[in-house]
């Protein structure tokens, strides 16, 4: 938010120029929105199944821009909405409204994001920019595309899913019908975001597991995040480019994922010897990740 009406190098203005109404947002196809009260939002019960679509009005208070940014009245803008989500380094651009007067300065937004393209939280982003090259006066914008105001909301993804994508699948595309969960792990690049590198399938004909597995405090749910969580470990021991490259790898990357389990299930131990535990007592390596998910129990 910008607290006044002078940012180095041009005049700028408050992101209440965008209007009052909040964002809305639901993750189940017509049902009724739910409207925020903050710029930052929980979705719960959210999951990696999860399409969420959004809406919101905008209403660009046109005068109060030229004031502001002391810019001829007439002047062409644009009002510019993205989305980002750090976390799958994904960015789209929504819509791109131009404006000219205070007659044709609102716009209204409808869409949707996919649940795959997201994990944690993203970012909503709205930008006033100008359309148009206009004459240079002091501490005023005169180049195309300078921002004059932006405002942003922010939506933690704290639900009930997994922290990758999970799906429900036939399980006989598996040649195992009884299974309940399959998981899905690519170590070939410990530097490729961990969205990128695993996939939890469940099984559509067992939903009472489903629901039990998508239950975060359930037991289900703690066994295979314990089951995940070996099965990583076992897979960048087996990377010889792991241990050159470990405690350097990108956030949320396969490797730095697995930098972080090790540490919690093996703390303060060499990764040799974590290595020849796991080539030399295989038991006792699965033991000693089932004794950090016990804790959980404690």
């Amino acid at each position: 938010m910008n607290s006044g009406n002078i940012s180095f190098p041009f005049r700028t203005t408050t992101d209440s120029i965008f209007g009052q109404i909040n964002w809305s947002y639901t993750i189940e196809e017509n049902q009724n929105f739910i409207v925020t009260e903050s710029n930052k939002t929980v979705v719960k019960d959210w999951n990696y199944n999860s399409t969420i679509y959004l809406s919101r009005e905008i209403e660009v208070d046109y005068e109060t821009v030229i004031k502001d940014c002391k810019i001829p009245d007439g002047t062409r803008f644009n009002i510019v909405t993205s989305w980002f989500c750090p976390n799958t380094k994904t960015k789209e651009l929504i819509n791109i409204n131009p404006i000219q007067n205070s007659e044709d300065s609102s716009v209204t937004l409808n869409f949707e994001i996919s649940s795959e393209k997201l994990s944690g939280y993203f970012y909503l982003d709205i930008e006033l920019v100008l359309a148009v090259d206009i004459p240079s006066i002091d501490f005023t914008a005169s180049k195309k595309t300078q921002k004059l105001s932006q405002t942003r909301h922010q939506f933690l993804l704290e639900g009930n899913g997994g922290q990758f994508p999970t799906y429900e699948v036939d399980f006989g595309h598996f040649d195992a019908r009884d299974a309940c969960w399959h998981l899905d792990l690519d170590s070939s690049d410990l530097h490729s975001n961990i969205l990128n590198c695993a996939r939890l399938y469940l099984n559509i004909d067992k939903q009472q597991f489903i629901k039990d597995a998508t239950n975060s405090s359930s037991l289900i749910s703690n066994i295979i995040y314990w089951n995940t969580a070996k099965n990583i470990i076992e897979a960048v021991l087996e990377n010889d480019s792991y241990f050159e490259d470990s405690g350097n790898y990108p956030e949320n990357s396969f490797g730095s994922i697995a930098d972080t389990l090790v540490r919690i299930c093996f703390p303060a131990t060499p990764l040799e010897s974590i290595r020849n535990l796991y080539r030399e007592d295989r038991n006792k390596f699965s033991t000693k990740i089932l004794g950090t998910f016990e804790t959980y129990y404690e």
